[in-house]
Formats: C-alpha cells, structure tokens, sequence
C-alpha cells in the first residue's frame, strides 16, 4: 500500500515562466535509486579508486552476512534437529543435518531480502519542486532543501526519464525528472542548462 506524505503532491510538470524554469513531480524511492545508479555509472570511469572502494566494501558485506546468516541456520539447524527422534539418525545423519542446514539457510535469505526489500521500497510519495533560472538551480523535496549556482555545476547528463546536474566536479548532483517535459521544452531546457554550464567555464 501506497503511503502519501500529507503535503499537495502535484501533478509532473515542466513550465518556463519568465526566465525560470519551474519543475514539480511526485518523488519515490524508486527515482531516488534510478538517478543514483545513473549517476554511479557517469562517474564510474572518472572515479576509480571511489568505485573499487565501495565495490571492497560491498563485498565485505556479502561476506559478512554470509557468516552471520550460515551461523544462524546452523544454530536453527542443531536445534531442529535436537528434538527429531533418534532413530531417524540411524539412516538420515549425517543428511538430515546437511538438509536442515540448507533449509534454514535458504529460509532466512527469503526471510531477510523480502523484509529488506520491502523496507526498502519505502512506498511514501513526495512532492518535488524545482526551480532552474540564472541564479542557478533550487530543488527541494521533504522538507530538505539545497541550492547550487551555475559556477558550481561541471557536467549535465541525461538519460530518458531523468536529467542529472553535478556540482562540484561530480561530488553532489540534482536529479530534474523528465516526466513534466514535452519533447521540445525537454530539448529547450538541456540547451538552457548547456549553455548556462560552458558561459560559467569560459568565464572562469
């Protein structure tokens, strides 16, 4: 079930008034990893050491939970096992053990990525506001909010439903969903944001 945030969520929209850009969406879960992944990928060939850092740790933590779920089957395992009669070992042990070891692993992989995925959904919706003008770019979103200017943005991407700006060399990025742009306001807005990227460079 779908939780909505008691805030107005609009509807995706995308309009230029004056000389400002105004974006609204509604925001979930979903955006938030879809434009984290496409920003993961963009910098993944400029920042190596960054990458096999979080790929060492990533690993670690496989592994790590790995050791912990085994532990677990295998105290589960013995405590099942404890209160089968014990003429079932006769012809079953040492298989019965293996089998039960095996079961209860499986069982708590199940157990835990459902429960993780589930949290992890996190099926509240938000209203995101965006406004892109000469000062720079505006996005806020439950009640967070941050701005960054012109000066600090390096690189645009695109990529279908999503348009990423980064800041500070790509230490920070904004995330505009392409949803509330038709095909002509989305290439205006692209050229809009180019533009205002290369005057900041050749500026400086």
């Amino acid at each position: 079930m779908t939780k909505v945030v008691p805030n107005t969520l609009p509807e995706p929209s995308a309009s230029k008034v004056g000389g400002s850009w105004f974006i609204s969406d509604r925001w979930t879960a979903t955006d938030i990893d879809a434009a984290a992944r496409i920003a993961s990928s963009s910098l993944q060939s400029k920042h190596i050491l960054a990458t096999a850092t979080r790929s060492f740790f990533v690993l670690s933590g496989v592994v790590l939970y790995s050791i912990i779920v085994g532990v677990l089957a295998f105290l589960l395992s013995s405590a099942a096992t404890a209160f089968m009669p014990a003429d079932w070992f006769d012809t079953l042990d040492p298989y019965l053990r293996v089998t039960a070891f095996v079961f209860a692993f499986v069982a708590l992989n199940v157990v835990f990525i459902l429960g993780f995925g589930y949290r992890s959904k996190r099926h509240e919706v938000y209203a995101l506001h965006q406004v892109v003008n000469d000062d720079g770019i505006r996005s806020s979103i439950r009640g967070f909010h941050c701005e960054f200017e012109w000066a600090t943005t390096t690189k645009i991407v695109e990529n279908g439903a999503y348009i990423l700006l980064f800041h500070e060399g790509g230490r920070y990025y904004i995330a505009v969903p392409s949803r509330g742009f038709n095909n002509q306001d989305r290439r205006e807005f692209l050229t809009y944001c180019r533009d205002h990227i290369s005057s900041t460079r050749s500026s400086s």
